[in-house]
């Protein structure tokens, strides 16, 4: 006892250090002593100025049995009304233990001082327990009006139905703010409420918002004439809001029913006064857009939302929305969108070209033609790119120039553009591709490779595949695996002896693409290239197949192999024979090569745990600390509370800070 008290003493020193790192040492420390001897030096620290020191008290805090006395003792701390840090670590104390705080917080519930209850209320709530609802729904009549705001919320987080009618009770527009926070719970609980009784409330303006979100949790098909009233809201939260809520009752209806009570009362708007309004104000007051408001948008199907919905394709999380919106408002939005073109900068230009390729609208094609000739290789791009999407023959001829562009992004997307078109004219597009494929330079003879893909042409790429090019060869061979054509399959083998390891190591990649007994040898011999990069790409090929003939192969390239060809080789093993692999990764785990070693664990803890307790001391006490951290982590998920005595013996030896640090989770995890 006298030597605890010793040790208290000491620790308590170094606790009144100015220095927050000694205060959080000093703390952390307190683990090794009885609670009795450091409960009062630990509440202390949990109000520390430091949010470093309060967080290792209530660390050390959790490591201690829960018991009452100690739940006792934070509701206790709730009252220092002079330390935030204090009431807010016994706030999160208390929520961390969890339903077992909720008899004593509940003792509490009507304590004489109002910020004691409203904490207490607060943690109930987010511990979630059902148990104090009837303790909660007496206090929405607390006479504190925080209070009685807290219950109301916390109500709500808790969703017990029984609060229901005794939130709605509450009511009372003598009240906002209580109104506020009820109308907020309801919606969160989502259970039906007479909604006269909350409709009754709308000519308050404060509380108009959570009215109408209110009624998208708990409302049905009556009241969308109500929330369609709420788009013509000046205030543009209130206006959002309303969108939210209509679009939450329509993803609750059925198909004809969300079309008869939603979709057609919002068409029959397109055109009219409100429409118009709505589409102003919109315009006016936002900034940006939301999904809701744009989904609403193409609901309504007024073509005057085109330029709005046009602003909102800058954003790239929105792009999607205003895509589906120019699809339900149909031709007449993208007819504005092309008439408006002539006046756009390059940017809108670009983006209008965008829209009009990506709903592959034919009327689009002169726009599309003068952004191809445009000065802005950025325009040319997304020009020729969307001259692909129109499915339009016509407009082969104007795509065809943009193959000698002076920018590379330009050439690559007519190349795009014309293998789209290839079911429209494919006479075109061959004659262009031959074009191509003969040319002196070597780019376009790589650009036909693409177009014969498109064209399914296993012969013109078998040609190109001898192309006097590295690159070339490449890409037909990336061309030739795309389209998986048995016949093609003696071409590709050939190239397995061209000169470029790029080459063979595409080949190698590209027979795993195919399967069948016809790719086995050949991916066999590969294992036998002089490069290192060939050598992994029949690995993966081989793995990639399940090939159980490789499995002699493999072992004596993993014998005779270093590096990251000894990898790919045991990571191929697992997926041909997991048994094989977990005897040569047991064996990989003597190699000098940590990156070896440490693939090698991460190879065993797919397999099973039955060589954990055999390499414990290995690489328990490895050199590398990541490998050492690996290990810990599959002894905790293999054995966990059992690997206490292990897990214990290496913290007392570890160094690494990132290391002792898991050891020290993981050992407060199982005690």
């Amino acid at each position: 006892m006298k030597n605890g008290i010793d040790t208290v003493h000491s620790l308590r020193q170094l606790f009144s250090s100015s220095e927050e790192e000694q205060r959080r040492i000093a703390v952390a420390s307190l683990i090794k002593l009885s609670f009795s001897d450091i409960r009062e030096m630990l509440y202390e620290a949990m109000g520390d100025e430091s949010w470093r020191v309060r967080k290792e008290a209530l660390e050390v805090l959790y490591r201690y049995p829960i018991e009452d006395r100690v739940i006792e003792d934070m509701v206790g701390l709730l009252r220092a009304s002079d330390n935030a840090g204090l009431r807010n670590s016994a706030c999160e104390a208390l929520e961390k233990f969890g339903e077992k705080s909720v008899p004593v917080l509940s003792r509490y519930i009507d304590d004489e001082d109002h910020d004691v209850r409203k904490f207490v209320i607060d943690v109930l709530g987010n511990i979630g327990s059902q148990e104090p609802v009837p303790l909660l729904i007496r206090a929405l009549r607390d006479e504190d009006p925080n209070v009685s705001s807290a219950a109301a919320e916390n109500l709500g987080k808790i969703g017990d139905p029984r609060a229901v009618p005794e939130l709605v009770a509450v009511l009372d527009r003598g009240n906002i703010s209580l109104c506020y926070t009820v109308l907020e719970a309801l919606g969160r609980i989502g259970k039906p409420v007479p909604v006269e009784t909350v409709i009754a409330l709308a000519d308050e303006s404060l509380l108009k918002k959570p009215l109408i979100d209110c009624l998208g949790a708990i409302g049905d098909v009556e009241v969308v004439p109500f929330l369609i009233d709420g788009l013509r809201e000046k205030a543009k939260h209130v206006r959002a809001a309303a969108a939210s809520s209509l679009l939450m009752i329509r993803e609750g209806l059925s198909r004809e029913l969300a079309h008869e009570k939603i979709d057609a009362q919002l068409r029959g708007f397109a055109g009219t006064d409100f429409a118009r309004e709505f589409i102003s104000a919109i315009t006016e007051t936002e900034k940006h857009l939301s999904e809701p408001l744009i989904r609403i948008l193409g609901l309504l199907g007024d073509p005057a939302a085109a330029m709005l919905l046009l602003e909102g394709c800058r954003d790239d999380r929105l792009r999607g929305g205003c895509l589906n919106s120019f699809r339900e408002i149909g031709a007449e939005g993208l007819h504005a969108l092309i008439r408006a073109y002539p006046e756009s900068d390059d940017e809108q230009k670009c983006y209008i070209t965008y829209i009009c390729g990506e709903l592959g609208c034919p009327e689009s094609a002169n726009i599309l033609r003068e952004g191809m000739k445009s000065r802005s290789h950025m325009l040319r791009r997304v020009a020729v790119i969307a001259a692909g999407n129109i499915g339009s023959a016509e407009i082969i001829p104007d795509i065809e120039p943009l193959l000698d562009d002076d920018e590379l992004d330009v050439r690559v997307g007519a190349v795009e553009a014309l293998g789209r078109l290839v079911d429209k004219d494919r006479i075109a597009v061959e004659r262009i591709a031959a074009d191509l494929s003969t040319s002196p330079v070597p780019e376009k003879r790589r650009s036909s490779t693409s177009l014969y893909a498109a064209l399914r042409s296993t012969e013109r790429l078998a040609r190109l595949i001898k192309d006097e090019d590295a690159n070339v060869r490449t890409a037909a061979v990336f061309s030739l695996a795309e389209l998986k054509d048995p016949a093609s399959v003696n071409h590709l083998v050939m190239a397995l002896v061209d000169e470029e390891p790029n080459v063979r190591m595409a080949v190698a990649g590209a027979l795993g693409e195919f399967g069948g007994d016809f790719v086995v040898q050949p991916l066999m011999l590969a294992l036998k290239d002089q490069n290192q990069w060939v050598k992994c790409a029949a690995l993966r090929s081989l793995g990639a197949l399940r090939v159980a003939d490789a499995e002699p192969a493999i072992s004596e390239l993993v014998a005779n192999s270093e590096g990251i060809v000894l990898i790919a080789a045991l990571k191929t093993m697992l997926e041909i024979n997991g048994e094989s692999a977990k005897r040569l990764c047991i064996k990989a785990l003597e190699h000098g090569d940590s990156e070896i070693v440490k693939a090698a664990v991460e190879i065993l803890i797919h397999i099973d745990d039955s060589w954990l307790d055999d390499q414990s001391d290995r690489l328990l006490f490895h050199d590398q600390w990541d490998i050492r951290s690996i290990f810990i982590k599959a002894l905790a998920e293999y054995r966990g509370a059992k690997a206490l005595p292990l897990l214990k013996a290496a913290l007392e030896r570890e160094t690494d800070d990132l290391v002792r640090r898991q050891l020290t989770d993981l050992l407060g995890e199982f005690t």
